[in-house]
């Protein structure tokens, strides 16, 4: 899963793009990403930051 591919869920979803509905949404929707996520969206978003964490390094646990 790519962000492209996310981001077609996403609308397919929606109807909304994922980059301007929500890039700067929360805690961890669009680039990086701390502390409590706000809502659903967000936890959403983090366990999204938290499976490419696991890609790269290995281990995640929100």
């Amino acid at each position: 899963g790519s962000a492209l591919q996310l981001e077609r869920i996403i609308r397919a979803a929606t109807a909304r793009s994922a980059l301007l509905s929500y890039g700067w949404y929360g805690c961890f929707c669009g680039i990086g990403g701390s502390g409590t996520p706000v809502d659903a969206t967000d936890r959403c978003c983090q366990a999204h930051d938290c499976c490419y964490r696991r890609l790269r390094e290995g281990s995640c646990s929100p």
